[in-house]
This record gives structure tokens, sequence and C-alpha cells, in this order.
């Protein structure tokens, strides 16, 4: 017949259980590290690539209020065509911000209360 193993006392297991947590705690830390540093090394280009060309869109925008301005400079003067151009932008970014807090508001709300 075989013999039982030696009895092991229940504070020696719970001393392995917690130096076995501890253990895979740091493993795991390390891991999520290993791969958040290496998607982050995967996502710089990327995003170095999305700041520059956000960046000539925003001077591309910029140029055509000035090219409208220019526009309608001989109808309504330098000072009118500014004026006019400021307050047609502000009336469309107006409307953009409001329609986008809408959304925003009816996409927390569940599909059938929308």
């Amino acid at each position: 017949m075989s013999e039982a193993p030696p009895p092991v006392e229940v504070g020696e297991l719970i001393k392995q259980l917690a130096g076995d947590a501890k253990d895979f705690a740091r493993s795991e830390a390390v891991y999520l590290r290993a791969q958040l540093g290496e998607r982050t090394a995967f996502a710089k280009p990327a995003l170095l690539s999305l700041g520059i060309g956000g960046g000539v869109i925003l001077g591309s925008a910029i140029v055509l209020p000035i090219g409208v301005m220019m526009a309608l400079t001989p109808w309504l003067g330098a000072m009118g065509a500014a004026i006019a151009v400021f307050l047609t932008s502000v009336l469309a970014g107006g409307l953009l911000i409001i329609w986008g807090i809408h959304r925003l508001k009816a996409a927390l709300k569940r599909p059938e209360n929308r």
C-alpha cells in the first residue's frame, strides 16, 4: 500500500499561495509593460503622420476663408468681408457643435429611446 503524503500546515499553504500570486502578478505586469511598449513603438509613426496631416489640413482650412474674404472685398470692403466670413464661420461651427452634442446625448441612450 502507498503511504499518505505528510500533512502540510495551512499556514505554509497560504504562504506558498501568496508567493505564487505575487510571482504571477509580477510576471503579468512585465508582460503587459512589454506589450504596451511594442504597441506604442508601432503607433508612433502613425501618430506622427496624423499630426502632420492634421496640420496640413488646418493650414488648408485657414486658406479658404482668406480666399473668400479676398473675393468678397470688392463688394463689401475688407472689413465687411472679414466680418461676413467670421460670422459665417461662427454660425457653421456653432451648428456643428450643437448637432454633435445632440448626437452624443442620443448615443448615450438606448436605441429604442433615441
